[in-house]
């Protein structure tokens, strides 16, 4: 469905029970997207690597809210104004 998702700027994935896995099979849908919210998810550290690299490799992300998941290493989120967590 986000293929044909042109127009789409704001994606609010949250209370989705998304998992790490989850969130790697749809990264590549999500380069298009300028506010992804995947806040109250159950995302864990080990999708530092894949989110940071999600913002850098797409310049129109402006805002990812991590509210609520199971992140507990913050300091490279907390380094990127991006980031809300």
């Amino acid at each position: 469905m986000l293929d044909f998702s042109e127009e789409l700027t704001e994606l609010d994935l949250s209370h989705c029970q998304l998992t790490d896995q989850l969130l790697l099979t749809l990264s590549t849908q999500l380069l298009k997207v300028q506010v992804l919210d995947l806040s109250h998810n159950n995302i864990t550290d080990a999708s530092t690597d894949l989110l940071l690299q999600l913002v850098s490799i797409n310049p129109s992300i402006h805002t990812v809210r991590l509210f609520g998941n199971n992140i507990l290493e913050r300091t490279s989120f907390v380094k990127d104004k991006k980031f809300e967590i």
